[in-house]
């Protein structure tokens, strides 16, 4: 009786909102019972009831044991949606660790099954989660996570299908710091879009572009930095970019290629 009211106006009534707080409420003590059958354990104002909801789902992950944090994590840098094996191989947990901490996350409402054929797939029940489970990690973490994220996308994801997935392996690859491989994908990603996709591809040449500018002089560097200016000025006429810009671009690509003979 209680509790209906401090929660209703905590969550102006959001569903996912109540039941993350009745979660917490019922793991800190104050609720006994099942679900759908709580009652009060103790007086909750010391709960602190109304609080926000990023504030309860933090500490409900914080409570999570070291594995099921972890892989928690670890499905926040992958997506919103992965694969079991993607998660094994990223997380890199034996295989009943593995097993364990998807039913403690499934358990706690954090994810829920969505596909269990051809393989299994796992989802954030609410996208919050996910930004806050991303948000808990430290950048160096995340950055590992990531570049992980990106060789197991490469290890599992059929090799005539590399090119339509380029864009999203060099974003995890550029994420994990690793910025020479993040270019190559880029610059496969940008010839995959080609003229059918010519913003995709402008995009994508521009971060070519930029990725190789942050590299050390090497002959493969030079190449992705010269090539990918001219790319950039064949999708002009059709995105929109001005004269000037297109000059410099031109004057970049004719200084490196000066400088490498």
């Amino acid at each position: 009786g209680g509790i209906d009211e401090p929660i209703q106006q905590g969550t102006a009534g959001n569903l996912f909102f109540i039941e993350e707080i009745v979660r917490e409420l019922a793991e800190s003590g104050y609720l006994e019972g099942e679900r759908g059958g709580y009652r009060l354990a103790r007086p909750i104002e010391g709960a602190g009831v109304p609080v926000p909801v990023q504030a309860v789902l933090a500490a409900r992950i914080d409570r999570l044991d070291h594995d099921a944090k972890h892989l928690l994590q670890v499905a926040s840098v992958v997506g919103k949606e992965v694969s079991g094996e993607a998660l094994r191989l990223t997380a890199g947990l034996e295989k009943d660790e593995l097993e364990a901490a998807q039913r403690a996350l499934i358990d706690a409402g954090f994810l829920y099954e969505a596909e269990m054929y051809p393989q299994r797939r796992f989802a954030f029940r609410h996208p919050l989660t996910r930004e806050v489970a991303y948000g808990t990690q430290l950048a160096s973490q995340r950055e590992a996570t990531h570049a992980a994220a990106g060789r197991a996308m490469i290890g599992l994801i059929r090799p005539e299908r590399h090119d339509e997935r380029a864009a999203q392996i060099a974003d995890h690859l550029k994420q994990g710091g690793e910025t020479l491989d993040a270019a190559r994908w880029s610059a496969r990603a940008a010839h995959w879009a080609g003229h059918s996709r010519p913003r995709d591809a402008m995009r994508l040449w521009h971060e070519t572009m930029e990725l190789a500018g942050r590299l050390e002089e090497s002959e493969e560097s030079d190449a992705l930095g010269i090539a990918s200016r001219p790319a950039q000025i064949q999708f002009a006429w059709r995105v929109g970019m001005d004269l000037e810009e297109q000059a410099k671009l031109l004057d970049e690509a004719e200084v490196i290629a000066d400088r490498r003979g």
